[in-house]
């Protein structure tokens, strides 16, 4: 009777692995239709179908298990009349399906159902106890009938040949009578006009403000020539007169000082050093250039650059454009357009990953440090943006990303225990959920079958996917452990104490006579999880008093958890 223990899915939990053991089995029995109802003399087979969930109420984790079933004549009766195990059946979102009595397990027995007493299904996952009893219902005892392919009504649920099946309800939808009569109001959306006083208006600018043109109190030098004593001067009939009239309430230049004279400018040119400052009116006569660049009343002369000549000859002049009002410089060819840029740094999450940061006037040097701007869910490492996990960016273990990545999912992920020590990054699956998530797997690939192996001490070695340095190193950044077992023995005497004895991965044995009978005639099997972190993962299995006619035994190992 071959039995593996084993699963096959890395990560999936052998029987009843933490927060995912079976709790909860919802069971529809069936036996085939009409058409497909065997003969009597042929094998009966019944279906099984259910629903695997776990303690907290939704589906246990998709992958194969153990199942033990059998068919008991009493509720409570102590053996069955019919009992088979099932090797690796697969459960997919909690559902699975078996046949009793199929290729894989052992025939119903001839007359089972042909009592016509009662009969209960019993089911047993891996080394879980036996879950609630289940009643088979009329269906199966169906096989006995030998006239079922006449039964009269073959049609399902309806009440005449021909008629629908009636009694099916929409069962979580919506119909038409469920949705509310204008369930949404139309709403008007008002719109706003940035800067504007109206639709596609243009946005208001502020205007240069004009210097006021016009000056006052400033005179001609001629009229500044009037006498105080004008009317003695117009009564004067002689020159002689005229020139004997003195200057009245003014100062001559015979009278100022040199030092008084350089303070001023005169009309005909002169040198301004220092602060001018002009109080009043000021009237220019003239325009007012820098070199060809004329300014009128505080403003550049504006130009239409497209148009207006860029050659040696206004090469600086500086100009506003007349079309999009932006302010440009003549280099001799080519109009440029001036930009206002700021010297301040930017915010390294503003720049991207690894580029190096520079003030928006682009100063070499300006700014210490580089970008860590990166898309959504990557980080900026070394070697420019990567997520957490990636071979770019390995986490020291399952753990430590569990940590940095909070909403990673279950699934394989880069880990580098040692850093920069000699090992490079590698593979490993992930468990993100159960028991708070984070821990490493390493997988284990062996799967010894349910057999007569040895009558005297043979090495089983477990065979893990890690080498062994990156075992050892996932230890080392671990603080605790577990790993699956299970054990079943036939005809296997109790004070054999060797029997299935393990050993661990520091050296230490240890016996598991859990699966070893007294009696030396019945079957015994057991399972169970290890937790001690030094002695994990389980190095190898030795059986041993189990190569006589009608023994066999077994021992396997699920994949070693780490965190």
């Amino acid at each position: 009777m071959s039995h593996a223990i084993h699963t096959r899915r890395p990560g999936a939990p052998l029987f009843g692995r933490a927060a995912t053991f079976v709790s909860a089995l919802a069971a529809a029995l069936a036996v085939a239709a009409a058409s497909a109802i065997p003969a009597i003399a042929e094998a009966a087979v019944l279906p099984v179908h259910g629903v695997l969930r776990s303690d907290a109420g939704g589906p246990v984790a998709d992958g194969t298990y153990i199942f033990f079933v059998s068919l008991y004549d009493v509720v409570d009766a102590k053996e069955p009349v019919w009992t088979a195990p099932l090797k690796n059946v697969p459960v997919q979102s909690g559902f699975f399906a078996v046949e009793l009595g199929g290729a894989d397990t052992p025939a119903l027995p001839d007359g089972l159902f042909t009592g016509g007493g009662p009969l209960w299904l019993g089911v047993q996952v891996g080394g879980e106890p036996e879950l609630p009893r289940r009643s088979l219902v009329v269906a199966p005892f169906a096989i006995h009938a030998q006239v079922a392919a006449s039964a009269a009504f073959p049609w399902a649920a309806a009440k005449t040949a021909g008629g629908a099946a009636t009694g099916l309800e929409c069962v979580g939808c919506v119909d038409g009578l469920q949705i509310a009569n204008a369930s949404i109001d139309n709403k008007k959306i008002a719109f706003t006009y940035a800067a504007s006083d109206g639709k596609g208006g243009k946005a208001k600018v502020a205007e240069f403000a004009e210097l006021a043109a016009e000056a006052s109190h400033a005179t001609l030098a001629d009229e500044a020539a009037f006498a105080q004593n004008a009317n003695s001067a117009a009564k004067s009939t002689t020159a002689d007169e005229a020139l004997g009239l003195q200057c009245t309430g003014c100062v001559s230049l015979v009278a100022l000082a040199d030092s008084t004279k350089a303070a001023f400018v005169s009309s005909s040119g002169g040198k301004v050093s220092g602060d001018l400052e002009v109080g009043g009116k000021m009237t220019v006569a003239s325009e007012l250039a820098l070199g060809k660049s004329p300014i009128s009343g505080g403003r550049f002369q504006a130009l239409d650059t497209t148009a207006a000549p860029c050659d040696a000859s206004v090469m600086g002049q500086v100009t506003i454009d007349t079309g999009n009002k932006r302010l440009y410089f003549c280099d001799g060819s080519v109009w440029q357009r001036l930009t206002v840029c700021t010297e301040v740094c930017p915010p390294a999450s503003t720049v991207e990953c690894g580029k190096p940061l520079a003030n928006a006037c682009g100063d070499a040097g300006s700014c210490a440090g580089s970008g860590s701007m990166c898309p959504d869910g990557q980080s900026c490492t070394a070697k420019g943006c990567a997520t957490p996990g990636s071979q770019q960016w390995p986490a020291k273990n399952c753990d430590a990303l569990h940590a940095t990545a909070p909403g990673a999912k279950d699934g394989s992920y880069w880990i580098d225990p040692d850093g920069d020590g000699g090992l490079d990054a590698f593979q490993v699956t992930c468990d993100m959920s159960t028991a708070g998530g984070g821990w490493t797997g390493i997988e284990e690939t062996t799967d010894f079958a349910y057999q007569v192996w040895s009558e005297t001490d043979s090495t089983k070695p477990y065979i893990y996917k890690l080498t062994k340095a990156q075992i050892d190193a996932v230890k080392l950044v671990s603080k605790e452990a577990r790993q699956d077992w299970a054990c079943k023995t036939n005809g296997v005497i109790q004070n054999n104490t060797q029997v299935n004895w393990i050993v661990f991965w520091n050296g230490e044995t240890g016996a598991f006579n859990q699966c070893q009978d007294p009696a030396n005639n019945s079957v015994k099997t057991a399972s169970g999880t290890w937790t001690a972190l030094a002695q994990l993962p389980m190095k190898e299995w030795h059986p041993e008093d189990c190569g006589d006619g009608g023994e066999s035994c077994q021992h396997n190992v699920g994949d070693c958890w780490m965190r």
